[in-house]
């Protein structure tokens, strides 16, 4: 059990980094990511590949807004599991419309 609760708390780890960094990548640059490369990582003695899967899609009738779907898959012990988020993202500041 604790490997699969270690191997879950990876996954959500990578799910808050990579939603953080495609804000960050949104606001600074105008741009999304068109993929992400497979992050592997150490959990006790085995390595375990976190596999993502990132949809983009825009929100209709917000042309500055888009919602973000991102999901990582992983095998432990021959089963496979899967971990995913939602999240809406804009690449308009809004301290910039508040007068």
């Amino acid at each position: 059990h604790m490997s699969r609760l270690n191997s879950r708390l990876y996954a959500n780890v990578l799910l808050d980094d990579q939603i953080a960094v495609i804000e960050r990548q949104l606001r600074a640059y105008k741009t999304l990511p068109m993929e992400n490369p497979v992050q592997e990582i150490d959990v006790g003695v085995t390595k375990i590949s976190f596999e993502p899967q990132l949809m983009i899609g825009e929100v209709d009738q917000f042309t500055d807004v888009f919602k973000i779907e991102l999901e990582y898959t992983w095998l432990d012990r021959n089963r496979q599991y899967r971990l995913g988020r939602s999240a809406y993202l804009s690449d308009f500041l809004l301290d910039e419309h508040i007068q």
